[in-house]
């Protein structure tokens, strides 16, 4: 009894080891050549471009409105992570001050607010580089700054 339950485990621990060990399918392969073709960008916090037939001047063009972008941004994330310290440092306190704290939170919303609007100015840079057919793909893509 012992022996055919070795063997029957020792049977299920071979096939499920040939299952792991099968060839990628081919249409991974040709979405990993496509991606080599199209170099993502490369700049931190950016997400990876991956729109097909972006010309070398339009890569150009959009590391320059993501530099731009980030410029414009990093400032503003500065100061909310700032306001969202004094925010923590003020809720944790012995006595807190709810007034206090809820200013710190509109002016945490307020760079919010001015986040997203340089967010939407810096989709519609980055449409007004790219093509008809490119405008597609761009708009199909995520857009971060709508997510919840």
């Amino acid at each position: 009894m012992k022996s055919k339950l070795l063997t029957a485990l020792f049977s299920i621990l071979i096939l499920c080891g040939n299952i792991f060990a099968q060839p990628e399918p081919k249409d991974k392969k040709e979405c990993k050549k496509e991606e080599l073709q199209n170099p993502p960008m490369l700049l931190p916090g950016v997400p990876p471009l991956n729109i097909p037939g972006l010309t070398p001047e339009q890569h150009e063009k959009l590391k320059a409105a993501d530099v731009n972008h980030l410029e414009a941004t990093i400032p503003l994330r500065t100061q909310i992570a700032e306001k969202q310290a004094q925010l923590v440092i003020l809720l944790t306190s012995k006595t807190s001050d709810n007034n206090q704290a809820n200013t710190l939170a509109d002016d945490i919303g307020k760079l919010r607010t001015e986040i997203l609007k340089q967010d939407i100015l810096h989709d519609q840079n980055m449409r007004s580089i790219l093509t008809r057919e490119q405008r597609i793909h761009f708009d199909c893509m995520p857009k971060p700054f709508l997510l919840p």
